[in-house]
């Protein structure tokens, strides 16, 4: 992912970019939102629901084990590629989120001015809320530092990045995973250090091709789910003993070495892929619209809601979901075009007046 986040896959051609990677970041992108529909909306399953519905609860577990990948997938795209920092990159990353964010104010102004001229509300036009749009606040950090790391990266040789990046990731494994209590700065992998880390394991898988990296694409593919499907057992099995902490602070977060594991895996079986579509990268030059859109301040609960609606109140709920997930997805996708038009017009007038 480059600054950009969407527009940074190339081939090497130059400007052609990779349709196997542009679906990846689609389909990520479909993760982070189905992860959003699961536990986000309606919590952990709990004994009682275990003891219900068992089949239900697995299913719940598997999904969210499945899909909780697709913030790691996105940072280790940023790594296998690396990020080619630019003011320009930067720049319609900035206004790219402030669209999405004084846009919805505005929408909100009209729908319901008493929440939109709250104090929250205002402050999340700027992302001052603690969870507005944490990705992107985590992200930006690791842009800004990724002159920094490139620089290391290009120097080092291979022992030497593999040593640090083994020692970095020992330390935290223990106290960002097994301890989170003992220092709270690694967020379960919600922080810019931990996206730190990943970005450091996609460079180093893209630039130092092993065996383990090297293996047949079904066998890439065979790794991720066999890898979710036993981290759903495990929950599955220690839920049924009560161990509900263990569950929500360690095995189904971002900083888990399995889902690491996991997501790494994912992204080798895409880069084992071969072909082109045009409409797969128009897609995906505009799927971070989709993050954008549906984690906004004023809409998330709308969202939460609505996929409440559906599992609650029909018998094919998880099917509606599905459905409403991905029209959402279309519609910020149609969305983000009207605002790289709006972009591109701003480029055109910063590049007239720095001609007079």
């Amino acid at each position: 992912m480059d600054a950009d986040i969407t527009n940074e896959v190339m081939t090497q051609k130059k400007d052609c970019r990779l349709a196997n990677f542009e679906l990846l970041r689609i389909v990520a992108m479909l993760l982070v939102m189905t992860v959003h529909a699961n536990f986000t909306t309606f919590g952990a399953p709990d004994f009682d629901s275990l003891k219900s519905n068992p089949v239900s609860t697995f299913l719940r577990y598997l999904g969210e084990s499945l899909s909780i990948v697709g913030v790691d997938v996105f940072v280790l795209i940023s790594g296998w590629f690396g990020i080619k920092l630019t003011m320009n990159k930067l720049g319609n990353l900035i206004f790219q989120v402030f669209f999405f964010s004084f846009g919805f104010f505005l929408a909100y102004l009209f729908i319901n001015p008493n929440e939109a001229l709250s104090l929250s509300g205002l402050k999340s036009i700027f992302l001052f809320q603690g969870k507005d749009y944490w990705f992107i606040k985590a992200y930006t950090i690791l842009l800004l530092l990724s002159p920094f790391l490139n620089s290391f990266i290009q120097d080092v040789h291979q022992k030497g990045f593999a040593s640090v990046l083994s020692c970095y990731l020992l330390f935290m494994f223990i106290y960002g995973w097994m301890e989170p209590e003992s220092i709270h700065f690694t967020m379960n992998g919600t922080s810019a250090l931990s996206f730190v880390g990943l970005y450091l394991i996609g460079r180093y898988a893209s630039k130092y091709r092993g065996l383990w990296i090297n293996l047949n694409k079904y066998y890439d593919l065979l790794i991720y789910f066999g890898l979710s499907i036993l981290l759903a057992v495990i929950c599955y099995f220690l839920l049924g003993r009560g161990i509900r902490t263990t569950l929500d602070s360690r095995l189904l977060n971002y900083g888990n070495p399995l889902i690491i594991l996991s997501s790494l895996y994912l992204l080798l079986f895409f880069s084992k892929l071969s072909f082109s579509c045009k409409l797969i990268n128009w897609v995906a030059s505009s799927c971070l619209a989709a993050y954008l859109l549906h984690c906004n301040f004023f809409f998330f609960g709308q969202y939460t809601s609505t996929i409440k609606i559906c599992i609650q109140n029909y018998e094919f709920g998880w099917i509606l979901t599905f459905v409403f997930i991905i029209l959402l997805f279309t519609f910020s996708v149609f969305i983000d075009k009207l605002r790289i038009c709006i972009w591109k017009k701003i480029q055109e007038c910063f590049s007239f007046c720095s001609k007079l």
